[in-house]
């Protein structure tokens, strides 16, 4: 039947292959995002932290104060 109209069989399997690694990516990203959640709910920031001093939204920056850091401690 699919192929009188025209519809491969593997094009069939290739569309139901995506949209079940679609499904598994979104589930993984949501298990991920409620993971980090529990974690900083579970042990926040204390209140008299200071604020860091590179915007951490920057993964330049970021890159570059993990290195300062991993440097202070490697002397």
């Amino acid at each position: 039947m699919l192929r009188e109209r025209g519809i491969a069989l593997s094009d069939v399997l290739r569309q139901a292959i995506d949209e079940q690694f679609e499904a598994f990516q979104r589930d993984a990203g949501t298990r991920t995002i409620s993971v980090v959640r529990s974690v900083l709910e579970r042990y926040p920031d204390p209140p008299d932290l200071p604020p860091r001093d590179y915007d951490v939204n920057d993964r330049r920056a970021a890159r570059a104060a993990i290195r300062r850091s991993l440097a202070r401690t490697r002397r």
